[in-house]
């Protein structure tokens, strides 16, 4: 089993079926999935799959005080009928006044489809949309913060009528601060949702970190909350039902 700054890869027949039926880890082809050091250990005492050498739990505890805290709520949330959220988490929903989002990977499965006139494509979930629609009828701020200049992303935000819409943005963190100052928001009452690297700098401006399960490894152990959905698949309107039911 290979190691990547990201995590464990793991090769073999049960990948795709770790990926598929049980959420774990990151695809990285039909045969490989990328692996956080806590679901490597879930899966070596629950899915059979050997660890990487004798001692490695020992070297990973050493290395992270808060391994065995990670994987203790992980083994938590993963087992059959357990739905938990930290009551610290929860507090922090209850305080949101603004959410913002990124967009690939997060309202979208990632994908950009190109046709043979160079035309862009992208697949957005209605329910998301829905969503969107709830979180302005409670009167919360929503805002998309995206470093894709796109104008399939334009159009489909403009008609959800998000009121903060940010393309072809180089650093989120700034426009995060931006809104922040414009509309009188302490940083506890700002949330963002994010999948990839770029979304650690606006993380590191807001109160509440949301991910979807696709999310890569370093942004899901950053985030307060982590969805059972997949970006484009739902994750979107799951955060929002989270949200607005800690909101009260």
């Amino acid at each position: 089993m290979d190691n990547s700054d990201d995590g464990w890869i793991y090769e073999g027949r049960a990948a795709s079926r770790l990926w598929s039926k049980s959420a774990i880890g990151l695809q990285l082809s039909p045969d490989s999935i990328l692996l956080s050091g806590s679901e490597l250990l879930y899966c070596s005492i629950h899915r059979g799959i050997d660890r990487p050498e004798d001692d490695w739990l020992e070297k990973c505890i050493e290395k992270d005080n808060r391994f065995l805290q990670e994987f203790t709520v992980l083994e938590a949330l993963r087992y059959p009928g357990n739905k938990i959220m930290l009551f610290e988490t929860a507090e922090k929903m209850g305080q949101i006044k603004c959410i913002l989002f990124d967009v690939d990977g997060v309202f979208t499965d990632g994908t950009i489809l190109r046709d043979a006139a160079g035309v862009e494509q992208r697949r957005f979930s209605v329910i998301d949309g829905h969503g969107v629609q709830l979180l302005r009828e409670s009167g919360l701020l929503v805002g998309i913060v995206s470093r894709e200049a796109s104008e399939i992303t334009r159009a489909r935000m403009e008609k959800l009528k998000i009121s903060e819409l940010h393309v072809g943005v180089r650093d989120k963190s700034l426009i995060v601060q931006e809104i922040r100052a414009r509309h009188g928001l302490r940083e506890g009452e700002v949330a963002f949702m994010g999948d990839d690297l770029p979304d650690l700098s606006a993380f590191s401006e807001v109160g509440l970190r949301l991910a979807p399960r696709n999310a890569q490894p370093r942004v899901r152990i950053a985030a307060d909350w982590v969805s059972r959905s997949a970006g484009g698949s739902g994750a979107v309107r799951e955060a929002v039902e989270v949200i607005l039911s800690c909101r009260g």
